[in-house]
């Protein structure tokens, strides 16, 4: 499953949650170390901000248009994280 957000002025798809780490793909690289706040709507409309540090960006083909963005996951709630947990396992 993957949900849709936002970072900065960018759209990003979140794609997998490892432990502390989420996976998204974005239009723009960040570097290691950036904060970054993903920003959306869970499915019943409520909206959920999720922060983190970035691990690492990186184009999973010369071809792709999108970066594969690794962050850990900071100030996470339980609500947020059980609802990610939810989605993707964890």
């Amino acid at each position: 499953m993957t949900i849709e957000a936002r970072y900065g002025a960018h759209a990003a798809t979140l794609t997998k949650l490892t432990g502390n780490m989420l996976t998204f793909e974005g239009a723009s690289a960040l570097a290691p170390g950036a904060p970054v706040t993903l920003t959306g709507a869970r499915a019943d409309g409520t909206p959920f901000s999720i922060e983190g540090r970035t691990l690492g960006s990186h184009k999973p083909s010369a071809e792709s248009p999108r970066f594969e963005i690794r962050v850990r996951l900071v100030n996470l709630t339980k609500p947020d994280r059980a609802w990610l947990v939810a989605l993707f396992g964890g």
